[in-house]
Parts: structure tokens; C-alpha cells; sequence
């Protein structure tokens, strides 16, 4: 377990856990973000808040449980993360493959319907 210096609350003391990820993780820019997320959550400033709890997981892939007062890293795959066990690799490869297929189906939807004349075919 990692040990993180800032609570999810901004408290003294908190506990941060890498769940399947947190190798390199750089806990002082970390427990830097939760402090200022903490005061931006004292001074009633939930929007600042929200950013910062944004910036956790899109810079840091953590994720804030403030029910529990702590943090962790995971591993996420299509903007869907697993909370519990290390998983084996097998069943990592098993998952990953068709989540990835369906964000490319998305991503095509997406563009069909925006740009309908790019990716028509022409038989």
C-alpha cells in the first residue's frame, strides 16, 4: 500500500493505494492536487473542485473515494477502470480486446455522422 501525505479531504493523513498502475506515480504532485482540491471543497468552490478531481484522473489515473477518504491508481481501459485484485494478464487481454473494439466502433459512429461523405463507400 502507498502511503499518500494530503486525505482526499485535505486532512493531515490519508491513504492512497496503487491498485495495478501506480508505478511512477509522483504522489507530491498528487497529494499537491487533493490539498488544493480539499480547500477548493472548504470554500464551497465545487467547480474548482470538479477540475482538480479531473486533472487526478486524466494526469495521475487516480481515482477519489471520499466516502473512505482515500485515493488510488488504476489502470483504465476506454475510460473504464477496475476496483479490487490485481487481475491476470490473461483476463486483462480478454477484457481489453473488446473494449477497445467497441470504442473503434464508436469513434467510426461518430465520425459517420459527422462526416457522412468520408467514410461512405463507394461500391
Amino acid at each position: 500500500m502507498e502511503r499518500g501525505a494530503v486525505a482526499v479531504d485535505g486532512a493531515e493523513e490519508g491513504r492512497g493505494v496503487a491498485s495495478g498502475g501506480g508505478e511512477g506515480i509522483d504522489v507530491a504532485a498528487v497529494a499537491s492536487l487533493l490539498a488544493a482540491r480539499g480547500q477548493a471543497k472548504q470554500a464551497k468552490d465545487y467547480p474548482k473542485a470538479d477540475e482538480l478531481t479531473a486533472t487526478l484522473r486524466a494526469e495521475h489515473a487516480v481515482v477519489l473515494d471520499d466516502k473512505r477518504r482515500t485515493w488510488r491508481v488504476v489502470v483504465e481501459y476506454g475510460g473504464y477502470y477496475r476496483v479490487g485484485p490485481h487481475v491476470d494478464p490473461f483476463t486483462t487481454k480478454q477484457v481489453r480486446q473488446p473494449t477497445l473494439e467497441r470504442i473503434r466502433r464508436r469513434i467510426i459512429e461518430r465520425l459517420r455522422a459527422s462526416h457522412p461523405p468520408l467514410l461512405t463507400s463507394h461500391a
